[in-house]
Parts: C-alpha cells; sequence; structure tokens
C-alpha cells in the first residue's frame, strides 16, 4: 500500500516542479504596465488581452508575482516583431547584465491579441 502511495505522489511532486513556464504577462498595451495572469491550457500558458490604444506594445514575461527575476524579455536588441506568428528565438531568459528590452510588438487599439507560452527550462525559449 505504502509502495502505491509513493508512485502515485512522486509523479505530481515532480510535474509541480519541473512546470517552468513564465505565470504572468507584464505589458503596456495602452492603459499603463498591467500585470496578466497566464492561464493554464495544459500544454501551454496564454494570456488575452484587448489593446485600447495604437501603439508599440511593450512586454515581458515573469514567473513570480512582482519578482521581474527571472523574466523573458526581448534580447539585447530592441526592435518590434511581428504580430501572427511564432516567434523563434525572440524570448530571452534574463537575471542580470543589463541588457534585457522588451518584447516589443505593435497593437491597434480595439484589437485584441493572445500571448501563448510554452514549456521551457532557464534558458532561451521560443
Amino acid at each position: 500500500m505504502i509502495k502505491k502511495i509513493i508512485l502515485i505522489i512522486i509523479p505530481i511532486i515532480l510535474s509541480i516542479t519541473t512546470y517552468s513556464q513564465p505565470n504572468f504577462l507584464r505589458g503596456d498595451f495602452g492603459a499603463g504596465w498591467s500585470d496578466y495572469l497566464m492561464l493554464d491550457r495544459g500544454v501551454v500558458k496564454a494570456a488575452t488581452l484587448q489593446a485600447t490604444t495604437t501603439n508599440t506594445g511593450a512586454s515581458f514575461f515573469y514567473a513570480q508575482t512582482l519578482s521581474y527575476n527571472p523574466k523573458w524579455c526581448g534580447s539585447i536588441y530592441n526592435y518590434t516583431r511581428s504580430v501572427n506568428q511564432k516567434l523563434y528565438d525572440a524570448s530571452y531568459y534574463y537575471t542580470s547584465g543589463g541588457w534585457d528590452h522588451d518584447l516589443n510588438v505593435p497593437v491597434t487599439s480595439g484589437k485584441y491579441y493572445t500571448f501563448i507560452t510554452s514549456t521551457n527550462v532557464s534558458s532561451n525559449n521560443n
């Protein structure tokens, strides 16, 4: 009986400790900097929001409430990414160094945008 309990508990603990996706999206999409909870969709997490102005929305992902270290951000370069596509090599795991630029994407007032992240490790993420 104890062996069965251990066989059930160990996978649960491992699945909790190896889940390394960002939990929050922080960004400015027209209403100033706000935090958006990434909803768990099983294999991915996602946040959907509506832009309230037309501009370049700056954003980054982070794991813990109001703790931006570590975070997943733009890169050493500050450039605007395209929308409606998967961003390859566009999100970087950041802990220190002063090179962290936001993930900038163009947004249009009134339109909805969904940010989706997949599983990742403590390294660069697609």
